[in-house]
């Protein structure tokens, strides 16, 4: 698995959604979104998955096992085991950082979140990832006024030139499917559907993420289509002993990501 494979696909999610910033003033709680809307929040202080992670692009299809270990607010530790069980890659998020370590090219990549958001034109938020990782609703300015479907709450709000559009199911009150879209008509977008949710421990969980993002590639001046779909195998809760293992050895070299 190359570095640009394995990387992209991880730091691709995870600029993607990082549009969603909460910076704005007077953001909504979790708690005030259940008071006003209903929206069940999934809570957590450790979480460990076991999932699988499919990644396709113009270029090429790849499929790898991922381990991934979450502590609320803080840190999200992803590892690649493409086949045999031999890890590829490990990768790990902090609230201000992200840090990628390819074990078959002896690399590494670390780049902060200003950087990290930089590579897709976003701006970024670690709360707002962690919330769409586990197909929670995010924070959201308190100004918003829904909009009722037959089966959805529909949440929309402008950020800088995005809309955002999250629909949340008026049956299970769950986050179901996001939209992202340029509010000037330009080419990039997001749509993240949530789907397989699950009962853990009396909360609903979606085990099943699919995302398909549009850029447009300036450099060969057509739009760029990604599909990523993460499937969840098993999810459980942790105790605060769980760890997040991570080191970059110093015969490894860094490299630089180029968009």
């Amino acid at each position: 698995m190359k570095e640009t494979s394995f990387f992209r696909l991880s730091l691709f999610f995870v600029c993607s959604i990082f549009l969603f910033s909460a910076c704005q003033k007077g953001v909504s709680t979790p708690a005030e979104l259940t008071k006003k809307y209903g929206v069940e929040e999934f809570k957590f202080n450790f979480l460990s998955t076991k999932s699988h992670l499919s990644f396709q692009n113009q270029k090429q299809e790849l499929g790898s096992r991922i381990d991934m270990r979450l502590a609320k607010d803080s840190l999200i530790w992803l590892s690649a085991r493409p086949a045999f069980g031999i890890e590829a890659a490990r990768m790990l998020i902090r609230t201000d950082s992200a840090f990628l370590v390819n074990r078959l090219e002896k690399s590494y990549v670390a780049l902060d979140i200003i950087s990290l958001s930089k590579q897709v034109n976003f701006d970024g938020d670690f709360k707002t990832l962690q919330a769409l990782f586990l197909g929670n609703v995010p924070p959201l300015d308190k100004s918003i006024t829904p909009e009722k479907t037959d089966k959805f709450f529909v949440l929309n709000q402008i950020y800088e030139l995005f809309k955002t559009s999250m629909y949340v199911s008026r049956e299970n009150k769950k986050l179901s499917k996001v939209s992202v879209q340029e509010s000037n008509g330009g080419m990039n977008s997001l749509f993240v559907d949530y789907s397989n949710f699950q009962i853990l421990d009396g909360q609903k969980i979606p085990f099943k993420v699919n995302a398909v993002a549009n850029f447009f590639n300036q450099k060969e001046n057509k739009t760029d289509q990604t599909k990523i779909e993460i499937e969840h195998k098993s999810i459980k809760f942790e105790e605060s002993d769980l760890s997040f293992p991570f080191s970059i050895p110093s015969s490894y070299s860094k490299k630089e990501l180029k968009k």
